[in-house]
């Protein structure tokens, strides 16, 4: 029964051992399933510290021939720099996730600090203030399906009942929504106020109705006192 070179584990079958041919030694080296795995994984190019740390005992004992103690060397050697070079990369990528992730974080304050700030009017300027840059105009678009058109008329009693305060409630809904993005397309394009607002109610293919928030993303400042 084969016995193995580096454990010692004696073999059933000469089928569950690896016979692998080490410099220096004439005869075929043997090797039980689990310390065969094991070598394999310290030639891997992407390999761990587990077979590494697997082998340093029988290294330790001091029962392996030379030869084969030289060649599970060099490999733990070669294994241990790819090792090295590997975690070098996992902290650069790890280090660049984070401060990723600071600036996402900074940027979310910044803008939620510029969306508290953000000025907004239907005329064609602020009271106090100058327009120091017209960036773009800008719009916002909210649609509303059919199942809307469904559900109010379902609910409708007559023109100036609760029918109508439904249709005033969605449509309200619709407006906030679509300036809202108005106001996110603004602030991409790095305004801090929105001049001459108006919105526009459109019907598409299907009774489907846009509702549009448009107006000029300005920067704008504070005039001087």
């Amino acid at each position: 029964m084969p016995i193995c070179d580096i454990c010692g584990e004696t073999m059933n079958f000469s089928g569950q051992a690896t016979y692998i041919v080490v410099p220096g030694i004439d005869s075929y080296v043997v090797l039980c399933k689990n310390c065969g795995e094991k070598l394999h994984a310290l030639k891997s190019k992407t390999p761990t510290r587990i077979p590494i740390q697997y082998f340093d005992p029988f290294l330790k004992k001091g029962d392996l021939r030379p030869e084969l103690k030289d060649y599970i060397t060099q490999l733990i050697s070669e294994a241990d720099k790819r090792v090295i070079e590997l975690e070098k990369r996992v902290e650069v990528r790890k280090q660049a996730l984070e401060k990723e992730k600071e600036r996402k974080q900074e940027a979310f304050y910044q803008k939620a600090d510029n969306r508290k700030n953000f000025k907004m009017t239907t005329g064609h300027q602020i009271d106090g203030y100058k327009v120091k840059e017209y960036i773009s105009i800008v719009s916002g678009e909210v649609v509303l399906g059919t199942g809307f058109l469904t559900e109010i008329a379902a609910r409708v009693s007559d023109v100036l009942g609760s029918g109508s305060y439904a249709y005033e409630e969605k449509f309200g809904d619709a407006k906030q929504a679509a300036l809202t993005r108005a106001v996110e397309n603004a602030l991409n394009l790095g305004a801090n106020a929105l001049l001459s607002i108006d919105f526009d109610i459109l019907t598409i293919a299907n009774n489907m109705i846009v509702t549009c928030a448009n107006g000029t993303a300005v920067f704008i400042e504070k005039e001087e006192e």
